[in-house]
């Protein structure tokens, strides 16, 4: 999967089932910042999914309803919440 976050950086990640897309980023060597400390709150851990938005689980209702408040695009997710399938 390939995504995009706060600086336009792009990366590839392996997520796996079940895994939050944060946690896939640390692997990764990126490491996020976020002051809900993952609870979709904040939406400061927004990343854009460039390929394999078919990896992930659909978004939950709390995580649709911040990123309807933050305006995001329809292929930005909340890295905190967002899940591999």
């Amino acid at each position: 999967m390939r995504i995009s976050f706060a600086g336009g950086e792009e990366i590839d990640i392996e997520v796996s089932p079940g895994e939050p897309v944060a946690e896939a980023m640390k692997r990764a060597g990126a490491g996020l910042v976020g002051l809900c400390r993952g609870h979709g709150r904040c939406g400061m851990c927004v990343v854009a999914v460039h390929e394999g938005t078919d990896r992930l689980a659909a978004a939950g209702e709390a995580e649709a309803r911040a990123l309807r408040l933050l305006g995001a695009k329809p292929n930005q997710r909340l890295a905190c919440q967002a899940r591999g399938q």
